[in-house]
């Protein structure tokens, strides 16, 4: 009998120690992973600001992006669960751009038909570039998304309404926020008052009409 307790015991001793084993190589994979995770976020923004800073006309659109997506999204949820996401996801929006010629991508006039699909690809690039980040975070789904219309006539999928991501609509309306109070080589940044007219009147076709509303709330306080 006591031969048997002792057969127990050692078994049970076995089972515990490839448990912890098991745990411990568990443990170590998630480090890795959220190594990993953590480089190549930090390598893709170097990336994207070395994209920017090839164009004087976009220096620093990302870090606005990012900057004017977080306030609206502070404004409505707080630091919610997607906050880490929203604000990985608005600096590399335009990531995608890497793959574009300056030719097209530096044009001072008006882009023909066939340029205007070239850089519509952008969003595509950027999705392809940012899946290994993925793992759960869809972070390459947002910023593939980033240029749907709330009417469902954007790209790169025609995607309307709440089937376009969350985070995408957001961004959207800080991309076209900033966009427009930057200067580009074929016109001047928008006064803030037509900023303002311009983007209430997206809303419900461009733009998602909740978030121009938080937009033009937070407007109105200076905020921005």
């Amino acid at each position: 009998m006591a031969v048997l307790t002792e057969d127990i015991t050692e078994k049970r001793k076995l089972e515990l120690e490839r448990s912890k084993t098991y745990q411990m190589m568990q443990e170590t994979a998630n480090n890795l992973r959220i190594q990993y995770h953590d480089l190549l976020t930090a390598s893709l923004e170097t990336i994207a600001t070395i994209l920017e800073k090839r164009d004087p006309y976009t220096c620093n659109h990302s870090n606005h992006v990012c900057a004017c997506s977080l306030k609206l999204y502070e404004y409505r949820y707080g630091v919610g669960s997607d906050y880490v996401t929203l604000k990985t996801a608005a600096l590399l929006h335009d990531i995608g751009k890497i793959g574009i010629p300056d030719a097209i991508l530096h044009k001072p006039g008006k882009l023909t038909p066939d340029e205007m699909r070239v850089i519509r690809l952008h969003a595509v690039i950027a999705e392809d570039i940012l899946k290994p980040l993925d793992s759960g975070t869809a972070i390459s789904g947002i910023v593939r998304h980033h240029h749907e219309r709330f009417d469902g006539s954007g790209y790169p999928d025609g995607l309307a309404g709440s089937t376009i991501p969350l985070a995408s609509r957001i961004i959207a309306v800080a991309d076209t926020y900033d966009a427009m109070r930057s200067d580009r080589p074929y016109r001047a940044a928008v006064p803030m008052e037509n900023c303002l007219k311009e983007i209430r009147a997206a809303a419900g076709t461009q733009l998602d009409p909740e978030w121009v509303e938080i937009f033009l709330e937070l407007a109105d306080t200076g905020s921005l």
